[in-house]
């Protein structure tokens, strides 16, 4: 059967609408995702309901529900991690892997491009860090005092942070932003280090090693200048399946894909 040039010219027709609906769709979702003041939004929400959720008896059930298994697998490869780890762990490390991104492009290009203009977030995070610890230390060091729990009140909220400034909108001066990106993720890097260091469990030297061997190799492709990022999103799964095995908080393998 022949179509006619009517048919084909109604044909080309539907298709450009489907497309453009298509189209805008995507546009539409891409508005909402990328809004920074729609995700801080949402995540204070949560944190109020989290709260309220905490003091009634709905407690025990959202806590029951986060010790659910989720179980991760490829081919004959599986492993099963709690909801709690799978967001503590896996979607926290995204995250500082979208900061880090940012602080890297800050560092090579933006405003941190020279170490003066670096190095003082740093230091502020090296003092958000020590100061609290030390006051920790002095009202605890008593007979009933815990002094074990020095490192509790060192590390800044990151995510929850950054949401209130991107509330505030353009009244924050992207200065001020990028200081306290760099401030917060220094932070939380500090932490993590302390936590492994004097709270985690004994590091696994072969998935270490495992782990420095998905570095060599991110910097392998970087030096090589590979600009497709199937590959680096291929060792970075990798590296974050040996950190997590390590003994140390997988999240850093965010930090250093980036």
């Amino acid at each position: 059967m022949t179509q006619t040039p009517e048919s084909i010219i109604d044909e080309e027709i539907i298709g450009i609408d489907a497309v453009a609906r298509r189209i805008e769709k995507r546009d539409s979702i891409h508005e909402i995702t990328s809004n920074g003041t729609i995700a801080a939004a949402v995540m204070v929400l949560a944190a109020i309901l989290a709260v309220i959720v905490a003091n009634t008896p709905a407690y025990e059930a959202v806590h029951h529900f986060f010790e659910t298994g989720v179980t991760l697998g490829i081919g004959s490869w599986s492993a099963t991690l709690t909801l709690e780890q799978f967001v503590n762990d896996f979607l926290m490390a995204i995250f500082f892997l979208l900061v880090g991104i940012e602080l890297k492009y800050e560092m090579t290009v933006g405003q941190l491009r020279r170490p003066r203009q670096a190095a003082l977030p740093m230091l502020a995070a090296v003092g958000g860090v020590a100061v609290p610890s030390i006051i920790y230390m002095l009202l605890n060091l008593g007979a009933n005092g815990a002094p074990h729990g020095w490192a509790v009140p060192m590390a800044t909220d990151i995510a929850f942070a950054l949401g209130i400034m991107s509330l505030l909108g353009d009244r924050v001066a992207p200065a001020t932003k990028v200081f306290f990106s760099t401030l917060a993720i220094a932070d939380d890097i500090l932490a993590i280090i302390v936590i492994a260091v004097f709270y985690g469990q004994t590091p696994s030297v072969p998935w270490l090693a495992a782990s420095l061997g998905c570095v060599v190799v991110l910097a392998a492709l970087h030096r090589c200048h590979c600009y497709s990022s199937r590959w680096y999103i291929a060792v970075g799964l990798v590296l974050w399946v040996c950190m997590f095995n390590s003994g140390i908080h997988a999240t850093l393998a965010g930090v250093i894909l980036a």
